[in-house]
């Protein structure tokens, strides 16, 4: 089942996290990829929260508190 986030379509296959953009262009993550993507984005929590954003939008996505 395809998942909407932002402008990307996300789907979990059997072996991997697949990102496709509107244009048609696909990113295939392996699933040590997402994992370590994840992390990254955790770890960043903080920094995320304080950009100046025009919406509550990102925050809502990533449930940063």
């Amino acid at each position: 089942m395809d998942e909407v986030v932002g402008r990307y379509k996300v789907r979990l296959e059997k072996d991997a996290l697949v990102l496709t953009h509107p244009t048609g262009i696909s990113f295939d993550i392996n699933p040590d990829e997402a994992v370590r993507l994840a992390e990254y984005i955790l770890a960043r929590k903080q920094t995320l929260n304080s950009m100046d954003l025009e919406s509550n939008t990102i925050r809502n996505r990533l449930r940063i508190k």
